[in-house]
């Protein structure tokens, strides 16, 4: 299990949210996806930005959250949604870093 590098925000199509967890972003994009019952082919990319704006990271059409490209074989997943284990990991660790704990 890895933790996610920090992101500050996340992007959608040519939309920018103001996402910066890993649940958070996952539940919303899938959230997003079943609302409009997109398939894999109509989904647009969302991907993950640093604070100058690079992308670092994506999620994937099932949730999963990405670090790294695929594409350059440096892909890491840093949250799968359906493991219960990660899934409380990450959002304890989301915890932590905004002072909750």
């Amino acid at each position: 299990m890895q933790l996610m590098p920090s992101f500050a925000a996340a992007r959608i199509g040519r939309c920018t949210f103001p996402f910066t967890t890993a649940p958070e972003i996952s539940a919303a994009y899938r959230a997003t996806i079943d609302r409009l019952r997109l398939g894999g082919s109509a989904t647009p990319p969302c991907d993950l930005l640093d604070a100058s704006g690079a992308r670092i990271g994506y999620v994937s059409y099932n949730g999963k959250v990405w670090s790294g490209d695929w594409d350059a074989g440096t892909a890491v997943c840093v949250f799968n949604p359906y493991d219960p284990v990660d899934a409380l990991f990450q959002r304890a660790n989301a915890w932590v870093l905004e002072g909750r704990s």
